[in-house]
């Protein structure tokens, strides 16, 4: 089994009592249910281990208290099958950060990749939590990214929508919905806070940029300008085969046109 699953999987049992006891009932199965693919090695081994062993992992399973706050907070059914399989709460996923860097920088530059890989583990969470409300395309024109920069997810307590689910303008967050549903989102759907501190500390980088939401070819990124301040063009780092900038960036997932909600035969106008 990829040990980075595994972890992820202990750590979710280590804090909550209803997985603990659904992962040492069901063990592959509820890995299926959160579409985790095994080999039959891998299952063979998980569905075989003796219970008390199963136990005595989870029970020295070390969680940190901002993984124990997010991973309470995720939805079993979606939440935690996103982090699974993206590896988020090992702070894993994809970082652009080639070209060469003069020495003595690695250590701000590591202090960076760990703010932008807990964001990307708190975006994670509120998107399984409110599903829909941050993958529509439409949303993401060059406009609507600079919203949310300066609006919903700000570096300020008053306007960051991981720390708080209501303050003035944040009902443009959810103009795509109608108002009931809108009403619910915020009302019933968030669970946060997301994130522990205070967006002034972890929406910036180790040097004081802001780690921005960033928008092209329908992913969505957390993006840092890296050592020497300047946000390079987004199109541009996310080639990374050819990117020789020392920017950082990160993908959070993919959006999806409105319509693809639509159902098929009323998009074929029948």
């Amino acid at each position: 089994m990829n040990s980075k699953n595994l972890e992820i999987i202990l750590k979710k049992a280590a804090v909550d009592e209803e997985f603990a006891r659904r992962l040492i009932l069901e063990r592959s199965k509820l890995m299926a249910e959160h579409e985790l693919e095994l080999d039959e090695v891998e299952r063979s081994m998980l569905d075989t281990l003796p219970e008390e062993q199963l136990r005595q992992m989870i029970r020295l399973t070390p969680v940190t208290r901002h993984e124990r706050s997010l991973l309470k907070a995720a939805v079993i059914t979606s939440g935690l099958g996103i982090l699974i399989a993206t590896g988020i709460v090992l702070g894993t996923g994809t970082i652009t950060t080639l070209g060469n860097r003069p020495n003595g920088i690695h250590d701000t530059i590591s202090v960076t990749k760990s703010k932008m890989s807990d964001l990307k583990t708190a975006f994670i969470c509120i998107n399984a939590d409110m599903p829909g409300v941050f993958s529509v395309t439409e949303q993401f024109s060059e406009e609507g990214i600079k919203e949310y920069n300066d609006r919903f997810f700000a570096p300020a307590s008053q306007a960051n929508f991981l720390m708080k689910p209501e303050f003035p303008g944040v009902d443009k967050l959810f103009s795509h919905l109608d108002p009931e549903s809108a009403k619910e989102m915020i009302t019933k759907r968030w669970k946060g806070p997301y994130m522990d501190g205070q967006p002034e500390d972890f929406m910036l980088g180790a040097e004081g940029k802001r780690i921005l939401i960033a928008f092209n070819n329908n992913q969505l990124y957390l993006h840092h300008p890296g050592p020497d301040g300047i946000y390079d063009d987004i199109a541009i780092v996310a080639a990374s085969s050819s990117y020789q900038g020392d920017d950082l960036l990160m993908r959070l997932w993919k959006t999806r046109m409105r319509s693809e909600d639509v159902p098929e035969a009323v998009n074929e106008g029948r």
